[in-house]
């Protein structure tokens, strides 16, 4: 069966399956991927919160071994996090002034072999120029966001008649990242499951 989630969601899946499985009888890749074999067992929704609170334990125990990682993340997410926002002013200005819709969608796929996607890590005048540019040549502009703590990071899509252009911000590789967004992915997937199985009769 193909994955559902990330390699590094798989990764902690395959470190707590097997406590999973010993404490709560539950194959936990049968839980997030087939919520609908558990409609009949009894007390799953108290065996969802407690395996969602054993993955807490485990990621807060990873996090705590790659040290300062943590410290650096949240200094390196206040500088993406302040650059998006000046990007998206401009962003934002420069659609209305050239009547470019401005979408947020619920979710868009970046098909890459249709996308030059271009990381940035400054607003400098040449590089708002190039935004610039980007918005007067677009049908439309699509706006994502990644969120991590109180910090909200950006990312943009330009839908031309030629070609995709997806502009992101620059994030330094960081394992703590990593591990937040495989946390996030885990507990929205049994979150999922919980309500699909719904309050036991």
């Amino acid at each position: 069966m193909e994955k559902l989630w990330s390699d590094y969601a798989d990764t902690i899946i395959t470190q707590v399956s097997s406590n999973i499985k010993d404490k709560y009888n539950i194959d936990l890749v049968d839980l997030i991927s087939d919520p609908s074999k558990f409609l009949n067992t009894p007390t799953i929704n108290d065996k969802i919160n407690n395996i969602k609170a054993d993955i807490n334990s485990s990621i807060d125990q990873i996090i705590t071994s790659l040290g300062n990682a943590k410290n650096r993340l949240d200094d390196e997410m206040s500088v993406a996090s302040s650059l998006s926002n000046k990007i998206n002013q401009h962003i934002t200005l420069h659609a209305k002034q050239n009547n470019v819709p401005l979408i947020k969608p619920y979710f868009f796929k970046v098909d890459e072999q249709q996308t030059e996607t271009v990381y940035l890590d400054n607003a400098d005048d040449i590089t708002l120029e190039f935004v610039t540019k980007l918005i007067s040549l677009s049908n439309a502009v699509m706006l994502s966001t990644i969120e991590y703590k109180d910090y909200t990071v950006g990312e943009w899509m330009f839908t031309t008649s030629t070609k995709n252009y997806s502009l992101r911000i620059n994030i330094p590789v960081n394992p703590v990242y990593e591990v937040e967004s495989a946390r996030t992915e885990i507990l929205d997937y049994l979150n999922s499951a919980k309500d699909y199985v719904g309050e036991e009769k």
